[in-house]
């Protein structure tokens, strides 16, 4: 059985379940219970920052941008050598989470980089050796 992709006409969350129950002939109750799963299941991928790049099918890809990435890790590093062990609990929970985000997007920035020495080992396989990364330093 294949499910159409709706025409790319603004509609409500309501009527996309509604129509997708009719259409599957199940209760809008499992439909909206499923659609819930699948969307709590995505944040949560986005927020580990497990993957650089998360594919989902007839929506597109997502992928950590590797400026926003490095801000990101310069900010929290320069946050992380400013300041010194809180001594509140409040403070001290946020000092922990601070340290485990600057840990995720260390690992994940490595992630990122060797992906990208893949890819480039692969354009200079298919490509051979005339391939640079910067085209300009070519002329």
């Amino acid at each position: 059985m294949t499910i159409k992709f709706l025409e790319l006409k603004h509609r409500s969350h309501k009527e996309l379940i509604s129509k997708t129950a009719s259409d599957l002939s199940l209760p809008e109750e499992m439909v909206s219970d499923l659609v819930e799963a699948y969307w709590k299941a995505f944040k949560i991928e986005m927020r580990t920052f497990k993957y650089p790049r998360l594919k989902i099918i007839n929506l597109g890809d997502f992928h950590i941008s590797p400026r926003g990435l490095a801000k990101n890790i310069k900010v929290l590093t320069s946050w992380k050598e400013s300041s010194n062990v809180p001594k509140t609990f409040g403070r001290m929970v946020r000092y922990q989470e601070g340290q485990e985000k600057l840990k995720l997007l260390l690992e994940l920035s490595k992630k990122l980089e060797e992906e990208d020495k893949k890819f480039q080992l692969k354009l200079k396989k298919r490509y051979g050796e005339q391939y640079n990364k910067n085209l300009e330093k070519q002329r």
